[in-house]
């Protein structure tokens, strides 16, 4: 599910995220990745890099579109968030999270660096075996369990940050790799229980 007023964007045409470049560009290039999942194998980096810089907006339009976003209000109204205040947060709505994520049975989920001192402190988190898929000190895969079903969880940096997402192909790539068919066998799971 996409938030009405970045839906109203796309669907209008006007600048999605507008003024803020790098949410922008790192959630074009992460979209882009992530679009290649059922032939990723089949994709050297360099091919994927100029893919993933090169996608026009129609196209990163209609990825959008096919995509859930959500970004959870954790910072209590101030501009930043400490990892603490993330933890008080995350334990306090955690059952919320855990139904929203079974709703929209997802593919895959990206988290903006979450699960060090946050997700991993929680009481109660359940992950799937085996725990870590891949691990760079950039970005991790894990498995992480929401009602009873495992997910494939990478946590990276956040996609405001003015890094690139390369590492995402990598990881998304090197899953595939190593455990053939993962992908192909979470690629168009049905949402919201239907």
């Amino acid at each position: 599910m996409i938030h009405h007023a970045l839906r109203e964007q796309i669907e209008n045409g006007t600048p999605i995220f507008n003024n803020t470049y790098w949410i922008n560009q790192n959630l074009k290039e992460r979209l882009a990745y992530c679009s290649l999942l059922q032939r990723i194998t089949d994709w050297q980096d360099d091919e994927a890099i100029v893919y993933a810089q090169n996608m026009n907006d129609n196209e990163y339009r209609s990825l959008l579109l096919k995509s859930a976003y959500c970004n959870i209000k954790k910072s209590d109204g101030v501009n930043g968030s400490s990892k603490n205040n993330l933890l008080k947060y995350a334990q306090k709505g955690w059952s919320i999270i855990e139904k929203q994520v079974a709703f929209f049975n997802p593919t895959l989920i990206i988290g903006g660096n979450v699960i060090d001192g946050i997700i991993a402190n929680i009481e109660g988190v359940k992950w799937g075996e085996p725990r870590i898929l891949f691990q760079t000190p950039k970005i991790v895969v894990y498995q992480i369990e929401f009602a009873g079903k495992s997910y494939p969880f990478i946590d990276m940096n956040h996609p405001s940050s003015r890094k690139h997402s390369e590492n995402l192909f990598l990881a998304l790539r090197s899953c595939a790799q190593k455990y053939p068919g993962f992908w192909e066998d979470r690629a168009d799971q049905k949402c919201f229980n239907l």
